[in-house]
């Protein structure tokens, strides 16, 4: 892998403003972003294309290259699965939207996942229609702008692993529907190895992170996955995607700088001890 598959990202920075982040990707000399669409940088609902154009002037002025958009939709009520159809129509406006905005700021996917439905539902199965009929409408809308959608996997969605994310796709047939893995949903679910042959062609993405225990998105090399073996893992398989150092939730929050300079200094570690640095 190449030191500039390890993208920036703002999960982390959302007690900062905008610029403070476009400064510190620079410092570090880092230019390709996944943006966290959520306050208090531009959180979908409360933005117009328009105003994300502006966004993506300051990101251009920064030299801040945005590759992929992921909308917030775990903390706040959104979700493609849900029985109650007026939310379910809200959440599909959402999504629509943040394809929009994520147009304006020139990126290339947009992340999302599978939704959430009660308990209940998850036992008897019979959300997967909504999820099908929500997935077929964010990717013709995405399609029409020439964006992919990435599926993300976790234990708390409908779409609940790697081998469900590829499953969805080929049944979905939807050319721009891809899938990613993310360290913290894998561990203890699925087998690492096992998950990236499965996906194949359809690995788009990585959110890298830690777990220690149950905290989870720590900053990778500080809890229990063996980064560094999976890292191999993605080089035998000649991985090209990008990276990203995922630390959603507050952890970080008040050491932004430190933990995201953290993550990277242990991928640059990886990529000198492997003699791709």
């Amino acid at each position: 892998m190449k030191r500039e598959q390890f993208y920036g990202c703002n999960f982390h920075y959302t007690r900062h403003p905008l610029s403070y982040f476009i400064d510190s990707m620079n410092r570090f000399d880092v230019h390709k972003i996944e943006f966290y669409a959520a306050s208090p940088h531009m959180y979908v609902d409360d933005y117009t294309p328009g105003e994300a154009r502006e966004i993506r002037r300051q990101l251009d002025r920064g030299n801040l290259e945005v590759m992929i958009i992921t909308a917030e939709q775990c903390l706040y009520p959104v979700s493609m699965a849900v029985e109650d159809p007026f939310a379910r129509e809200r959440s599909m406006r959402y999504y629509e939207r943040a394809l929009e905005q994520g147009y304006e700021l020139g990126a290339k996917a947009l992340q999302i996942m599978g939704g959430f439905a009660s308990y209940e539902e998850m036992e008897e199965g019979n959300y997967k229609s909504r999820v099908m009929d929500g997935l077929f409408r964010v990717c013709t809308y995405a399609q029409r702008l020439g964006m992919k959608v990435i599926l993300e996997s976790d234990v708390t969605s409908t779409v609940r692993d790697g081998a469900a994310i590829k499953e969805t796709i080929l049944e979905l047939g939807m050319p721009n529907l891809t899938g990613m893995i993310d360290f913290g949903a894998s561990w203890k679910v699925e087998d690492f190895e096992e998950t990236v042959k499965l996906l194949g062609e359809h690995l788009y993405h990585i959110h890298c992170n830690d777990v220690k225990g149950t905290e989870y998105c720590r900053v990778i090399g500080t809890g229990d996955i063996p980064v560094k073996e999976w890292f191999s893992i993605l080089d035998k398989y000649n991985y090209q995607g990008g990276i990203t150092p995922e630390l959603w939730g507050f952890t970080y929050t008040g050491c932004a700088d430190e933990a995201y300079e953290q993550g990277l200094r242990f991928f640059e570690s990886y990529l000198k001890e492997s003699g791709q640095m």
